[in-house]
């Protein structure tokens, strides 16, 4: 795990532009904080799962690499369901 200014160092090199979508949404994902820009991310992402990602689904990024991680294990997993996981975020900020 990278610390703050790790990740903006990192995120300074434009490392993601060289990197398969997979591997950068897979990078990303299991990172705290932001080591790319986050429209390049979502957009890898996107192409990583083969579906638009809604911004709330970020918030839980469980979700994204249990899917990501079947997806490349060879299952076709079924996404979540993008307005059960805005309630999720929702009640998640209420408490």
């Amino acid at each position: 795990m990278f610390t703050k200014d790790d990740a903006i160092a990192l995120a300074r090199t434009g490392w993601w532009h060289d990197v398969d979508p997979v591997a950068a949404a897979s990078f990303q994902l299991n990172e705290d904080f932001l080591c790319m820009d986050f429209g390049d991310f979502q957009g890898a992402v996107e192409k990583a799962l083969g579906r638009g990602v809604w911004t709330h689904e970020f918030a839980m990024p469980g979700h994204l690499i249990r899917e990501l991680n079947a997806r490349m294990a060879g299952a076709e997993p079924a996404p979540e369901d993008p307005i059960g996981t805005l309630f999720a975020v929702l009640e998640r900020a209420r408490q």
